[in-house]
Formats: structure tokens, C-alpha cells, sequence
């Protein structure tokens, strides 16, 4: 072979080592890059005014539910890495002359945490800006004033002294909707304005001898819901002495009243015989009287305010002690004649305290399809031990179904699926709002949980819009067996919200399931 020939060779094989090169970092962009979405972290940022400055914090929180992933209780963490890196995130901010500077930082010293984030499909953009003084009053400011009610939460805050001389704190959720005047009747399953101020909670925690109250909600879109409804809530994050806890404590209602000082009127039915290892309750509220006949199924009964209810007492029961909860039984009995009570709802929660864990058993007796369930329905106590928590000696003798995320199979859904010829769950979620009667009837399989149906529902309305799920996740697999999905990228609820506005309503209805689920 002559010189020009073997030149000839070499530049051949030369551009086609440089075509497959290229060709690889193609297609590698394609399969680890392309579906990557880049997350802007100030985006995520809560900026609240203390007195004379503001104060900052990562919502971690909805960063998971605006990127679509899964948001396992703290007791299943270890199984999702990528959400440990996400809930790891924090911000480090540094007053300047020109304003602020934020820098994002992490408490995980994994060296892998970005790979991790890789792992849900999610890049950090952004992570070190700077805003100024303007800016920060800019995206701290509110509407107009005109024709806005605002309301200061200390003046809703129902402070109850504690056995051990400390304090915890509730918000009297009623006593705010009284003052936000809401034109009646309304429904509230479609009220945004009513989910918003239910979806309103109250943190309490020590530090440095004081007590530190911040507003809590788990709605993402709560102050847009609120400004829609002409309503503007002030001082959301302040601190009180013991003396000034002292002082509120006993004013105005509180989920916490103590049985004791109920109305005479109110008097207490039989609990249910209890086990040997739980003769001596730990706290025993006076149990519902029934006002109606007691039920003996939950289909078509909405349990929504039943456990609201129950995650009241608890966190009212606790108080500033609570750093965590979720919930690890959940039971449905119906008895008979000779039973105590004709059923037991009965919520058993594993608790993170800052004296270590222990177990909460909640039951609520004889429900009926009255409305207005209060924590001081709820019977209380405690148990060390898982078994012990578990155990439902108690309600021997009545029917007993577990609800296992929620989930319990109705025999008024036999042979139903809980997906239609479209594979939608809720196939009106873009057109009209979703109750809480309807989802929790939604027909569960022995294979899908009512929380990963409730999942679905969600994630159908963004996969109608287009979203790009992971290829490799349950949604892509389902969703593509279908025609009429066609993704196109990147869906954010915002947009989603933009194209069918009543979504934003009904992802959020969704996701207070969810949680009220998983966390009580």
C-alpha cells in the first residue's frame, strides 16, 4: 500500500472514530442528560419579615411535589436516597451591603449527593446568587391592601400548658375562618380559600429558653388561594417567653382541652376494654357521642376530618416534644350488640420525641356521618413497643380491617378497576374539582394502595400536559401504553395550572391525602 493510500486509510478510519465519538456523547446526552430538569434552588426560597429583617428557608418540600417524586415517611427514608439529598439541602445567607447572599449548602456529607439528585432526574442551577434589599421586598410583597382582610396569627394561636411545666401551641383553624367571613354556602372540598386556611398549622419549638412559632401549611399554592379570597395573613413567625406562653395559655378554644374540663353535658362513653399492657392511658379525651347511626363501611365516608382530628390530638398532645410522626397502623372495626362500641377508627402513630420513640394509639368511636370531629373526640395512649402498639386484643371481637396506606377494598368496587379505557383514575381532575368522599372511594387493588393511586391521579394530570417522566419509572411505563400521551419535557405545576387552572385546586386536595395518610 502507497504512502497516499495509507494516508488515505488513516484520515478514513480517523473520521469515523470522530463520527462515533461524537455519536456516543449524543446519544449519552440523550440517555443521562437530556431528561435531567434543572431546578433553580432560589425558586424554592420562603422569605419571611421578622421585625426589622427577613428571615429565609428552603421549602424542601414542594421542591418533591413540583418534580413529581415520591415523599416516603421519615421511617422509609433510607429506601430514597434521592429524597434524603433533596431534604438535606439548606441555605447559607450572609447580610451584605448590597443585600443578601445565599449560598446552598447541604448537612449530608456525602460525597455522591449529586449523583443521587441525578438518580430523580434532578441538576441544581443556581445554587449561589445574590439578592437585594428590593428584590427581597419584591418577592415578599403581597396585593394591594385595598379590600383585603388580613388577619395577624398570634391573635388565632391557643397556647395549653403542658404536665411538665412547658407549653405547646394550636391554631384555631375555626375561629380564623369566622373572621375571613367566607360567603356561605360553600362547598369545602372546592373552596380554595377554606383548603387554605384548613391546610394552616402552628410549629412550636424551644430554643434558648424561648418559644419560636412559625406558620406551617401544607399546601404550596396556600398564599395565592389566600390572595384570591382577599386575604392576608400577617406575622407568621415570632417568639414568646414563658411568660408570655403562660399568659395565652386557656385563651379561646383549644384541641387540647383536657377532658376533665369538658361541658358537663359531654359525658364519656366506655372505651374499649383494653389490653393488659395498656390498662393506664396516657391521656384519655372524652370519646364522641354519636348523633347519628354509627356506620358499619367507609365507603362513601369522608375520613378526612376524622383524621384531622386525630392528627390534632396528637400534636396537641405532644406539643413541642414532637419532632416526628407517621403513621404505622391503621385500623377499621365494627362490632356488634355486644360489643362496646357499634366501630373504632383507631390511628396507631410511631413517634419521634425528643426523649426518644414511642407509640401513639388514637381511636375514635361509633363514627356516623355527622361532620364536626375535634380532637376532644379522641381517645389517647401510649405503648413502647411495636408489638405492643400493634396489638388489638382490645377489639377482639369485632371485624377489623387494616388500612394499609389508606387502602381498604370496598365490596361496592368489586371487579372495577381504578383506571378507565384512558387509564385515568380521575379523569375529570382537568375540568372539574375533586372531593374527598371521591378519592378515598377510588377502587383499590390488592397490588395498588390507595397511595399510589392517589400518586396517579395526581401524575395523570401533569402527563396530559405533557411531562417527560423517567423511562425507567411506573408513570412513563403506564402512561405510554396509551395514545394520548405525548411528552414533551418538563412540566411544572405552575404551567400545568396555566392550562387548566381548577388542577392547581386539585393537586392540592390530593396531596393533603397523601400526607393526612402517611403522617396523620
Amino acid at each position: 500500500m502507497g504512502k497516499r493510500a495509507m494516508r488515505k486509510t488513516v484520515i478514513t478510519i480517523g473520521l469515523i472514530l470522530v463520527t462515533l465519538i461524537a455519536l456516543c456523547v449524543i446519544v449519552a446526552y440523550f440517555l443521562f442528560g437530556a431528561n435531567l430538569r434543572q431546578v433553580r434552588v432560589s425558586d424554592y426560597v420562603i422569605t419571611t419579615r421578622v421585625g426589622d429583617h427577613y428571615e429565609f428557608t428552603l421549602d424542601t418540600d414542594r421542591m418533591i411535589w413540583e418534580q413529581h417524586l415520591v415523599n416516603p415517611p421519615v421511617s422509609e427514608l433510607d429506601k430514597y436516597p434521592e429524597i434524603q439529598a433533596i431534604r438535606s439541602l439548606g441555605l447559607y445567607v450572609e447580610k451584605t451591603d448590597q443585600g443578601y447572599s445565599f449560598e446552598t449548602v447541604t448537612t449530608s456529607d456525602d460525597p455522591a449527593m449529586a449523583k443521587k439528585l441525578r438518580r430523580a432526574g434532578i441538576v441544581l442551577k443556581g445554587t449561589q446568587w445574590t439578592w437585594t434589599e428590593n428584590e427581597i421586598i419584591g418577592k415578599n410583597a403581597t396585593q394591594p391592601t385595598d379590600g383585603f382582610t388580613e388577619l395577624s396569627l398570634p391573635d388565632y394561636v391557643r397556647v395549653s400548658a403542658l404536665p411538665d411545666g412547658s407549653y405547646t401551641a394550636t391554631l384555631d383553624q375555626q375561629a380564623l375562618l369566622d373572621a375571613c367571613s367566607f360567603e356561605l354556602p360553600l362547598d369545602p372540598n372546592q373552596h380554595s380559600g377554606y383548603q387554605a386556611i384548613m391546610s394552616l398549622s402552628i410549629g412550636c419549638s424551644q430554643a434558648d429558653g424561648s418559644y419560636r412559632l412559625q406558620a406551617q401549611s401544607n399546601m404550596s399554592t396556600i398564599m395565592e388561594a389566600l390572595a384570591e379570597n382577599r386575604i392576608r395573613i400577617t406575622n407568621t413567625a415570632w417568639t414568646w417567653t414563658p411568660a408570655e406562653m403562660a399568659q395565652h395559655a386557656g385563651q379561646g378554644s383549644s384541641a387540647a382541652t383536657p377532658a376533665a374540663q369538658q361541658p358537663e353535658t359531654q359525658q364519656a362513653s366506655p372505651a374499649p376494654q383494653q389490653s393488659a399492657s395498656n390498662e393506664a392511658p396516657t391521656a384519655s379525651p372524652a370519646p364522641r357521642q354519636s348523633s347519628g347511626e354509627a356506620i358499619t363501611s367507609l365507603y362513601g365516608f369522608d375520613q378526612t376530618a376524622v383524621r384531622v382530628a386525630i392528627r390534632n390530638a396528637k400534636e396537641a398532645y405532644y406539643g413541642s416534644k414532637l419532632e416526628s410522626g407517621t403513621v404505622y397502623m391503621n385500623y377499621f372495626a365494627v362490632g356488634t350488640g355486644s360489643t362496646p362500641h357499634r366501630n373504632v377508627f383507631r390511628v396507631v402513630y410511631e413517634i419521634s420525641t425528643t426523649g426518644g420513640t414511642e407509640y401513639l394509639i388514637a381511636d375514635v368511636y361509633d363514627l356516623d356521618s355527622e361532620t364536626g370531629y375535634s380532637a376532644s373526640d379522641v381517645a389517647l395512649r401510649t405503648a413502647a413497643t411495636r408489638a405492643e402498639a400493634r396489638a388489638t386484643d382490645d377489639i377482639k371481637d369485632y371485624t377489623l380491617y387494616t388500612l394499609n396506606d389508606g387502602s381498604m377494598i370496598f365490596p361496592e368496587n368489586a371487579n372495577r378497576s381504578p383506571f378507565d379505557a384512558d387509564g385515568f383514575v380521575m379523569e375529570k381532575s382537568i375540568s372539574e374539582p375533586l372531593t374527598y368522599d371521591e378519592l378515598w372511594d377510588i377502587p383499590q387493588t390488592e397490588s395498588l394502595t390507595l397511595l399510589q393511586l392517589l400518586a396517579f391521579a395526581r401524575n395523570e394530570m401533569f402527563a396530559r400536559a405533557g411531562h417527560q417522566f423517567n423511562t425507567s419509572g411506573s408513570y412513563y411505563r403506564h402512561f405510554s401504553s396509551y395514545s394520548w400521551y405525548d411528552p414533551s419535557g418538563t412540566i411544572t405545576a405552575g404551567q400545568l395550572a396555566e392550562k387548566w387552572p381548577i388542577t392547581a385546586t386539585n393537586t392540592t386536595t390530593i396531596k393533603f391525602l397523601e400526607k393526612l395518610i402517611k403522617e396523620g
